[in-house]
């Protein structure tokens, strides 16, 4: 059965976190500066080239897709002047898709709905893919 995990994020060289908290009127889930330390299970990797603000869907990674989009959406309705004032300052937004658990024949779609959703929003997609490891 495929998870996921969707986040909007807000990312460029010159993101500030505090600030673009402003500005939406929200909290963000994950957030660093460009030059702030990068740190993973292997230790410090190089420093982040660039801001990052992102929103997490706070459903679960087993709930269906369209409704963390949904969760998403619902979280930025109302606030597309202000996602329009940060798209003009050069920042990339973007829904982060995160897809786990692919088998062989597991499809993934999203409706017309809510690509026009994401239309609206002017969001980019990205999908990062985790296959289903089988166990040895």
């Amino acid at each position: 059965m495929l998870e996921f995990s969707v986040s909007f994020r807000v990312t460029g060289k010159d993101v500030d976190p505090e600030e673009i908290s402003g500005i939406l009127k929200l909290q963000p889930s994950d957030s660093h500066k460009r030059g702030d330390p990068h740190y993973g299970k292997q230790g410090r990797y190089a420093d982040f080239p660039e801001g990052l603000w992102a929103l997490t869907s706070s459903l679960g990674q087993n709930r269906p897709l369209a409704e963390h989009l949904q969760n998403i959406r619902l979280q930025l309705q109302g606030r597309e002047p202000v996602l329009a004032e940060l798209r003009a300052r050069g920042y990339l937004l973007d829904l982060f898709i995160g897809v786990f658990e692919i088998g062989d024949g597991d499809e993934l779609a999203l409706s017309a709905s809510e690509l026009k959703s994401l239309a609206d929003l002017q969001l980019s997609v990205c999908f990062d893919l985790y296959t289903w490891n089988a166990p040895e």
